[in-house]
């Protein structure tokens, strides 16, 4: 999962962490860093979606418009795999993440769509343990290159998954993101075979998003397309011989 170094974080807010949270918990205000350490036990509540594993609550304040890089980092990682969640102010899950960070921390990059105190809940994949959690403020200068493409992938998982929890709000995370890789095409063309990755990604290969055509002959010989069998479910099988 993932790390950050946290610097500039002007006009953030960070809240006592509530209901399960640490009684441990601190700000570190070295360099304006903003940052809680925390540990999950056996005894901690299970999270309500990963139900196996213990979590903790942190709540933090965010502005709208503006976009926050969230951290988990493991201190052991034979003992957590740290694995975050994001919730508004009334439980909505809004993202979640396993190891964007780099085996076994998480990272989630997150736009707020509007002020509100988020709920950074400190879970795991796997196993119990001490973190670091840490949140950065990203100025649009900063949405570039790399932390530009590895934004525009958070837009997508994000989506994937509130769309399938049946969320109608979704949509405009893959706008956002389309229009991102957009500008990066024009101003990065060092980077334009893993854009055209990422945008064939997001029309094509989305939960949402109409699946891309293929055109093949079924086992008797005879031609098909998918778009035939558009409005069903389908199940694709390929396989190979090497």
């Amino acid at each position: 999962m993932r790390r950050l170094v946290f610097m500039g974080l002007a006009g953030l807010i960070l809240l006592p962490a509530v209901r399960a949270a640490d009684d441990k918990d601190k700000k570190d205000a070295k360099d304006d860093a903003f940052k809680i350490e925390g540990r999950l036990t056996k005894d901690d509540p299970a999270d309500k979606i990963l139900k196996r594993s213990p979590h903790k609550v942190h709540d933090f304040k965010m502005k709208a418009g503006t976009v926050y890089v969230i951290d988990m980092i493991s201190k052991d990682p034979k003992g957590l795999d740290a694995y975050l969640r994001l919730e508004d102010s009334a439980g909505k899950n809004l993202a979640m993440d396993d190891d964007s960070g780099g085996f076994p921390h998480a990272r989630i990059y997150f736009k707020a769509p509007k002020d509100d105190v988020y709920r950074i809940i400190a879970t795991a994949y796997l196993g119990e343990g001490e973190y670091t959690l840490k949140v950065k403020e990203l100025s649009p200068k900063d949405l570039r290159g790399d932390l530009a493409l590895a934004f525009c992938e958070s837009q997508r998982l994000q989506f994937e998954a509130r769309h399938q929890d049946g969320d109608k709000e979704a949509g405009p995370l893959l706008a956002e993101a389309e229009k991102l890789l957009q500008t990066l095409t024009d101003d990065s063309t060092g980077l334009a075979p893993r854009i055209k990755e990422l945008q064939f990604a997001l029309k094509h290969l989305t939960a949402g998003r109409t699946a891309m055509e293929i055109e093949a002959e079924d086992l008797d010989g005879k031609k098909f397309k998918l778009s035939d069998y558009r409005g069903k479910v389908v199940v694709i099988d390929f396989w190979g011989n090497w």
